[in-house]
């Protein structure tokens, strides 16, 4: 049976993302969608907690599942590597930090 705060039984971040993900999946396309139009907007690098931030604005009814919070911070670096790993021609618009787990 799942809980709210199945993730918090999984060892590291990625595997806290990643089910996330697969229970969210549209999570990821709100942020390829805003990611996509900061682009086509001639943006020449990008935030990924900026992005997040947009959509829990813009999505007062987004209903999550797996985790505590409607969309973990810790969880905004990773969506910018799955859009960069999607899209590597715009890997310049996003700067990362080595991930710790």
């Amino acid at each position: 049976m799942e809980t709210t705060n199945e993730l918090i039984e999984l060892a590291t971040t990625q595997e806290k993302f990643n089910r996330f993900h697969e229970l969210n999946p549209d999570v990821y396309k709100k942020f390829k969608s805003l990611a996509l139009i900061g682009i086509s907007q001639g943006r020449q690098m990008m935030g990924a907690n900026q992005i997040i931030e947009i959509i829990r604005w813009d999505s007062f009814d987004l209903k999550t599942k797996g985790d505590k919070y409607k969309i973990n911070n810790n969880y905004a670096s990773r969506y910018a590597r799955k859009f960069v790993e999607d899209f590597p021609q715009h890997k310049e618009k996003f700067k990362f930090r080595a991930l710790k787990s």
